[in-house]
């Protein structure tokens, strides 16, 4: 048994492909996991709302590859002041904090980065 385990970042593939080729891509070059990105793009955020359909997909996914999502890089919260007293941004980022955690869940993740908080 190895003492480490080595992640691959999403990040560091082409955003082209489904989730199957990089979990696929990632076992083949011999990563013992992927870790997902929600960034601030409207694309990744939008992945705290996933269906429970979408999440049983991916979860599907990570089984018949062999490779599984550990972690989660946050950094998508650094678009909200979660520190504004006043303002809309802070309640929206804390709102989608709520989320991230309901989401991080919901996919089996016990680990999370939140970058920037």
């Amino acid at each position: 048994m190895k003492s480490y385990e080595l992640g691959l970042y999403e990040k560091a593939m082409p955003s082209s492909l489904s989730w199957w080729e990089k979990l696929t891509a990632a076992k083949k070059a011999g990563y013992d996991y992927l870790e997902m990105s929600i960034d601030a793009s409207e694309e990744k955020i939008r992945r705290i709302y996933m269906s429970k359909q979408e999440r049983f997909e991916l979860i599907r996914d990570m089984y018949q590859t062999e490779m599984p999502i550990r972690t989660m890089c946050v950094s998508a919260l650094t678009k909200f002041s979660l520190g504004n007293p006043g303002g809309g941004k802070g309640r929206a980022g804390h709102g989608k904090r709520r989320e991230i955690h309901r989401a991080c869940g919901g996919l089996g993740h016990s680990r999370r980065h939140d970058s920037g908080v």
